[in-house]
């Protein structure tokens, strides 16, 4: 399936990385990385580089 206006080189429902602070407060992604090794992508908030602030999700929130 594709939406609409997907932009990405990766399906909607592939893994991407974020930070608590941008799922669980709302803060602001400044910082978007796409990893030329394996085309992942990262979705920051630049406020922390701490491993138990790192989240997997899918790329697409309107992918079921």
């Amino acid at each position: 399936m594709q939406i609409m206006g997907w932009l990405f080189d990766q399906a909607p429902n592939v893994a991407a990385i974020t930070t608590r602070q941008v799922i669980e407060e709302n803060a602001e992604i400044l910082v978007v990385v796409h990893y030329e090794d394996d085309h992942s992508w990262a979705f920051l908030c630049g406020s922390t580089d701490r491993d138990e602030d790192g989240r997997v999700i899918k790329s697409s929130p309107f992918e079921p």
